[in-house]
């Protein structure tokens, strides 16, 4: 068992970005027209893709996006998300300079 790579347990029910879904997303410019529930998933799914894609242009994006949800009205479950994909962000982005470093 010692030999074997560690297993990667899927933390999501979310499908990973394919590459041409990234590049939409990036275009984005804004997630207010897209229902809430939608755009968490959206924005969830950015964050997962620009961190396997060490991206740190992708993640300030997420950040961008992100921001957008402080003037819309989020149920507790839904601010909690946020909250959580925010802490993603902020941890990916660490990582990632930390590597490049």
């Amino acid at each position: 068992m010692g030999d074997q790579p560690p297993r990667r347990i899927a933390t999501e029910d979310v499908p990973r970005l394919e590459a041409r879904e990234y590049r939409q997303l990036l275009k984005r410019t804004t997630l207010r027209r897209v229902p809430i529930s939608k755009a968490l998933e959206l924005l969830g799914r950015l964050i997962d893709a620009a961190f396997d894609r060490r991206d740190l242009g992708g993640l300030k994006h997420a950040f961008d996006l992100a921001d957008e949800f402080s003037n819309r009205r989020v149920t507790p479950q839904q601010e909690i998300m946020l909250h959580y994909f925010v802490g993603n962000i902020w941890s990916s982005m660490k990582f990632l300079t930390v590597v490049s470093t």
